[in-house]
């Protein structure tokens, strides 16, 4: 009871790698606590309820691989004595939330650390690119397991549509005709004029 008492989660890193999810931890980590010793990586999709595991690798024995900041752990990819489970990782879905745990800590037998976790969606971008979304561990989408892929599409979408302009920089002539998808997301009556579309108007 003790020990679980002590113990400590760390925040775990992920990145894309060549279009791969690739699992870390971050520098400001490293730096607390230095190089973490790793023996096992399970993947679990939390979009599912219960949670089903995706993929996993546990090494044998009192085995472990260190983790640097700079390098990472890529997914479906495991150390050859590893039991891998199943042994060909399936492919990712866009818009499900995933938990990845790295199972182990700093060499230090004194820091509480017992492993890395973090949560992440798979998202693509209007031009098709596969992204990576970071769920923040004191967020709400954290705690509700439920990617928000189409709050941040939206997103893409109204800025993709509506560039945002600054007191900095001068504003465009008015493309009359264009219309905005939203009336209530208009920003200025030149958004106005664009949505109205009225030839020769001054913006």
């Amino acid at each position: 009871m003790s020990a679980s008492a002590t113990s400590r989660m760390a925040y775990a890193e992920v990145q894309l790698k060549n279009g791969i999810p690739c699992f870390t931890i971050s520098q400001k980590e490293e730096a607390r606590n230095g190089l973490p010793q790793i023996s096992a990586v399970v993947l679990t999709d939390v979009s599912a309820k219960p949670a089903v595991k995706v993929w996993s690798f546990l090494l044998p024995g009192t085995a472990t691989i260190p983790v640097h900041a700079k390098s990472c752990l890529l997914y479906g990819l495991a150390p050859a004595t590893a039991e891998v489970k199943p042994p060909k990782a399936p492919p990712l879905k866009t818009g499900r939330m995933y938990d990845v745990f790295l199972n182990g800590g700093p060499a230090d037998p004194s820091d509480p650390t017992r492993g890395y976790v973090g949560k992440f969606c798979l998202i693509t971008s209007i031009s098709g690119e596969r992204k990576i979304l970071r769920i923040d561990s004191d967020s709400q989408a954290w705690i509700d397991e439920i990617c928000p892929v189409q709050k941040y599409e939206k997103h893409d979408v109204l800025a993709a549509e509506s560039p945002v302009h600054t007191a900095h920089v001068p504003r465009p002539a008015c493309l009359c005709g264009q219309v905005f998808p939203d009336p209530r997301r208009l920003r200025s009556s030149q958004d106005h004029c664009c949505q109205q579309g009225r030839p020769g108007m001054d913006c």
